[in-house]
């Protein structure tokens, strides 16, 4: 509910509301469509509106459940926002990237990663302006686990070892934007590491960096110091997790180069 006059009347702006988030332009709030599914809607609403007026959101994706919702960035006239499009305990989600009124979203990245706390690798580089920093899974295991659980379907026996190779984490990358999400590139290793040997990663070579899925801190930037990125990480063709080849990097362009 809403009200101008201090609640001595008010308007019910949703029902089955839960969450909401208010801008300097917009209202979101999220609706419950399925409470023992846990599906959800988010409704949007210019927030300057003498009267409210909620509609749906508008994507460019049509056949899947919305289950919950992350803003991600609403601080460069247009809004990020994460929908978990694969169940309650999904450990991904799509990142869509608002147009200007806020309503209508497009598809910006797939799968990238989120904790149970609604933290995801996903980070506005505060340095530079349009440039973001994030960490998905790869396609590859995405079609991995299609075909396992296909698999499983028709009672065929898999391994252990290929189930245990179907751990996410195995298949996480770390790309990066410099137009506001509309393209998203893998980082470009340095030509040697900090001893001035060359990377040995074959076609590989590409750098990653922890945040907040990892229990390394994640990479970092601030405003006074422009096109400056600092992060803990590897090069190889996925992020490890572990200590093995981890070092700190540094960019001076705004991602560019390390």
């Amino acid at each position: 509910v809403y009200s101008d006059d201090f609640f001595e009347t008010k308007v019910i702006a949703v029902s089955k509301g839960n969450r909401f988030l208010l801008t300097n332009k917009y209202l979101y709030v999220s609706q419950v469509l399925d409470q023992e599914t846990q599906e959800v809607q988010l409704l949007h609403a210019l927030s300057t509106a003498r009267r409210y007026e909620f509609e749906p959101i508008v994507t460019n994706q049509h056949s899947f459940k919305e289950h919950s919702y992350s803003f991600l960035d609403t601080t460069e006239d247009m809004v990020f926002l994460y929908i978990n499009n694969f169940g309650k305990n999904a450990k991904y989600g799509n990142v869509y990237a608002s147009g200007d009124q806020g309503k209508m979203f497009s598809l910006s990245l797939k799968n990238n990663i989120q904790l149970y706390d609604y933290d995801s690798d996903f980070e506005n580089i505060k340095s530079t302006e349009g440039v973001y920093l994030a960490n998905a899974i790869s396609g590859k295991y995405m079609k991995l686990a299609r075909q396992e659980i296909e698999n499983e379907n028709r009672g065929a026996n898999i391994g252990n070892e290929k189930k245990t190779a179907l751990n996410y984490r195995n298949y996480v990358k770390t790309l990066i934007t410099h137009n506001k999400g509309g393209d998203w590139k893998r980082l470009k290793a340095p030509a040697v590491d900090s001893n001035g040997d060359s990377y040995n990663c074959g076609n590989y070579c590409y750098l990653h960096l922890h945040s907040y899925s990892s229990e390394i801190p994640q990479f970092y930037s601030v405003d006074s110091a422009v096109g400056i990125i600092i992060g803990n990480g590897n090069v190889g063709r996925y992020l490890d997790y572990g200590y093995n080849g981890m070092a700190l990097f540094i960019s001076r362009d705004g991602g560019l180069n390390w």
